[in-house]
């Protein structure tokens, strides 16, 4: 017997009406929650696995300790704590002070730990926030690396937190100087610009400009209905930063009180860049009465100075993405979620998790890791069996509202509660730093019949945009890899978190993490945070063309489709019985394979028509005994891809 696990999460305060749902899931689904208390909490026995000891040879990461603190709220929020520059080869960690290295420390304090030799050695514990006569949460933080500058020494940490002082609350930044600690700023800014101010997102693009996102709200925390983009501009005779605020209209609908999730990220040329958010705001076609939450982000090419937007994913219905309604789930899957009657594919209602993280590739295209799931019976939730709500890359296609996506992995559990805090699977996003290979990770716990993530391990997927190559596991199997298998970090890697960039080693690209082991079973007291030194991949691991799990486009029938200068006519007739017919038009000689594949990824059906003349070609595909349904079509054309979709009778 299956089991399921229903996360049904109330985003801040909404009031909804029961909305008319047109079909019904396999009744006996667990649900939970977002707002845990202790009566919750002694309704489900959380059993801890005992500690194994290494007993492979493969698979191993190197983990040391690194900075301690009296405990771990802050990082529970999934910040940007960790940040690599890897001009500098250097990385570093910020969080709150105190525990076994600070003893008689305080916990309002922050501060960072940091290494300059690529995560081989670290300070740690170096003091640059003081609580003092003000009280700061909610963290980030980065690197300044002055242009022209090759010695970190001469590189800066910037900071900014929400914070308070007896008389307001408001924004605390600063700066510390790297080459010399007691070098470091602590300003506090009052102004109403950023309502309650409580940070979001964080980045510094490569021309050294910091970006700040906050959702506005006011001083009852009601939504004002729009974010606050703070922009920060390296000031020398000051040694710091002065900051500027813009301010966009973000709606939010379906009684959400404002975004779920923002992040944001600029590409390597300083002036593409991207704010996303999880959210609804009335853009996306809702399927059979269900509430559910979409991407949603704003553009900029000028560097930060304007924004446009907002565009949003459709995820689901009849204009949803191609690799969601037809190849997130089988049939077989879907069948016994909806116990033996399913609606049809292009009425079930998906949504993402609760958090995400975004890149820009080396193309400038947008790239959004994020769980994707069946929306739940309840508003903004998420159906949560295993297998049923993989972590996917969905990104953007020749710099447009186009979309593509791959399926990174499935996790097995959703949600662990830890003492009074609660963590999702954590999604980060790391890409080296030319920007051609993107790395999605996630933690999850894989212990047979465990139904919480609880005991969590590490898991990452490497992804070539360019070349839709993906990474297999250790054992070749078209899976993510399990980074803390068998290390100190196996079932315990809690809070994960990943850094912005990898740093470039050789041929291949390490990716660094860090998560948190507590000094108690139940959670509370001082953390020790680990650094995982040497998990990486090469070049020789993108090896696995990933054409069943790479889908580009929506379910909308293509008129004619564009590579090259070549145009590819939608097949006629459509639908079709028994034979239907496609009509290239091709600029110069070109070698074209056509493959076919059903709604749950499986190749059907492929022919090699070799080298084609240039002009006009015929090609007809015959059903050859496929069953009636919805099937895909890939045209590789001198190795570009374009697909579509096509309906036997």
């Amino acid at each position: 017997m299956k089991k399921f696990l229903l996360i049904i999460v109330f985003l801040g305060i909404f009031n909804l009406t029961n909305a008319q749902q047109n079909y019904t899931f396999k009744s006996g689904i667990k649900t939970s929650t977002l707002s845990v208390n202790s009566t919750q909490l002694n309704q489900n026995k959380i059993i801890y696995p005992e500690k194994l000891s290494p007993t492979a040879d493969v698979n191993i990461v190197n983990i040391v300790d690194i900075g301690t603190a009296a405990n771990v709220y802050d990082f529970a929020a999934n910040l940007r704590s960790l940040w690599v520059n890897p001009d500098l080869n250097t990385i570093s960690f910020y969080h709150r002070m105190g525990g076994t290295l600070d003893p008689g420390g305080n916990a309002g304090d922050l501060g960072y730990d940091i290494s300059t030799d690529g995560g081989i050695t670290w300070d740690t514990m170096i003091r640059n926030f003081y609580y003092g006569d003000m009280v700061g949460s909610n963290p980030h933080h980065g690197i300044y690396n002055p242009e022209g500058n090759d010695d970190p020494d001469n590189a800066f940490i910037v900071y900014n937190l929400s914070g308070a002082n007896q008389q307001s609350s408001g924004f605390i930044h600063g700066v510390s100087s790297i080459g010399d600690t007691s070098y470091h700023i602590q300003n506090f800014d009052s102004s109403n610009a950023y309502g309650n101010y409580h940070p979001s997102a964080f980045t510094i693009n490569s021309q050294g400009n910091v970006f700040i996102v906050t959702p506005l709200f006011d001083d009852a925390w009601q939504y004002q209905d729009s974010i606050v983009i703070t922009r920060g501009i390296w000031n020398e005779s000051l040694q710091d930063f002065e900051y500027y605020n813009s301010k966009i209209e973000v709606l939010t609908n379906g009684g959400l009180s404002g975004p779920q999730d923002l992040k944001i990220a600029f590409g390597a040329d300083g002036q593409t860049g991207y704010i996303s958010m999880l959210a609804n705001n009335g853009m996306a076609e809702q399927q059979s009465g269900y509430y559910n939450l979409y991407p949603i982000y704003w553009k900029t090419t000028d560097g930060g100075e304007t924004w446009q937007g907002p565009e949003f994913v459709q995820l689901d219905g009849p204009t949803g993405l191609i690799g969601i309604v037809y190849h997130l789930l089988n049939d077989e899957q879907i069948d016994f979620i909806f116990a033996g009657n399913p609606p049809e594919r292009t009425e079930i209602s998906y949504t993402t998790g609760f958090d995400h993280d975004i890149t820009v590739d080396n193309n400038n295209e947008l790239h959004i890791a994020v769980i994707i799931g069946l929306t739940g019976s309840n508003p903004y939730s998420i159906v949560t069996e295993s297998g049923y709500f993989p972590v996917l890359d969905i990104f953007t296609e020749n710099n447009s509202s186009k979309y593509c996506t791959v399926k990174m992995g499935s996790p097995n559990t959703f949600r662990g509660i830890f003492g009074e805090l609660q963590e999702d699977n954590r999604v980060h996003i790391t890409k080296n730093q030319s920007g051609n290979k993107i790395f999605v990770s996630w933690i999850d716990t894989d212990m047979p019949e465990t139904l919480e993530n609880t005991a969590p391990n590490i898991w990452c997927r490497g992804f070539d945009p360019g070349t839709y190559q993906i990474t297999d596991n250790s054992s070749g199997e078209d899976a993510p890899t399990n980074v803390t298998l068998f290390s100190d970090g196996m079932w315990s890697s809690y809070f994960a978190t990943a850094a912005n960039y990898t740093f470039d080693v050789g041929d291949g690209w390490t990716i660094p993490f860090v998560f948190a082991s507590f000094e108690n079973d139940d959670f509370t007291g001082s953390v020790q945070y680990k650094y995982i030194t040497d998990f990486s991949f090469s070049d020789y691991d993108f090896y696995n063309e990933s054409n069943t799990n790479v889908y580009c486009g929506n379910l909308v029938d293509i008129e004619e489709i564009n590579i090259s200068n070549t145009t590819i006519s939608q097949n006629s007739p459509n639908p079709f019985h028994s034979q239907t017919t496609f009509t290239l038009n091709l600029t110069n000689s070109s070698n074209v394979i056509m493959e076919v594949y059903s709604v749950d990824g499986k190749l059907v059906g492929s022919n090699n028509y070799n080298n084609l003349p240039s002009g006009e070609n015929q090609i007809t595909f015959k059903a050859n005994g496929l069953k009636s349904g919805v099937y895909f079509y890939t045209f590789k054309i001198n190795g570009e891809k374009i697909s579509g979709k096509m309906i036997i009778k």
